[in-house]
Order: C-alpha cells, then structure tokens, then sequence
C-alpha cells in the first residue's frame, strides 16, 4: 500500500470512531438523495468498499458498473456533498472533505495517479449498518 499523502488527509486523531460513523451516516442519510430509486452516493460507497483492500481511484470508480458515471469530477462531486455533510455533523474542516471518508495516497486529489483508500471505521461502520454486503 502506498503512503498517505499527509497534508491532505484527516489527521488520526480526528477520525472519528466506526460507532460515531454509524450515528452519523444514518444522521446524514437525506443527503444520500435518491433519483429513481437509485443513491449514487450509496453505489459509489458501495464499490468503494468492495475495491480491493477499498483502495480505488475516482476514474475507477466512476467506470464501476455499479456506479457509471459521466467523469471523475462527478464521482468526486457526488461523494464530495456527502463528504461535506458528515463533515459539517462531525463539525470537521479538511482541506478536502472526502478525507472524512478515505485517505489519499499516490498522488494530490485530482491528480489521474492518486488512491482512495476507505478509512478502517467507515469500513466496520457500513458493515455494522449492513449498507454493504459482505463478500
């Protein structure tokens, strides 16, 4: 696994636990609006989490068949505005609000080379909710 850029992540301190994640996501569950039945947000964290070791690039994830996606900068839009609304419940100010969610590793955010990686409690959190199956 490649080494977190640190100037763009959450420091550790400040992640919160998977139970706060839980409280949180179910907090925050109108921003996960739906259109005709379908959440993308829900889609994106859903290929997110089942990415291999959850490490995907925002390029990957809106070429997923789950999610299909126009660009990067959608993805990055859609799961960007959920970012902000957990961020705003925890009362966070990243740089950039996906921190809440993944660290960023291999590149600076919007660079075509840089990683997603799901931060552990986002990962037990969604499990615990069942918002993901397990493979």
């Amino acid at each position: 696994m490649e080494k977190p850029v640190e100037p763009f992540n959450l420091p550790e301190a400040d992640v919160p636990t998977a139970e706060a994640y839980k409280e949180a996501f179910l907090a925050c569950k109108p921003a996960l609006r739906s259109v005709g039945g379908r959440s993308t947000v829900r889609e994106i964290l859903s290929a997110h989490y089942h990415a291999p070791e959850h490490t995907i690039t925002p390029w990957e994830l809106a070429d997923h068949p789950n999610v299909a996606l126009a660009s990067y900068s959608v993805v990055n839009s859609q799961y960007g505005k959920y970012a902000k609304a957990l961020c705003q419940h925890f009362k966070l100010e990243p740089k950039f609000a996906l921190a809440v969610l993944l660290t960023f590793s291999g590149g600076s955010p919007g660079e075509e080379a840089v990683k997603w990686t799901m931060l552990p409690n986002v990962v037990t959190a969604l499990e615990e909710l069942g918002w993901v199956k397990m493979v």
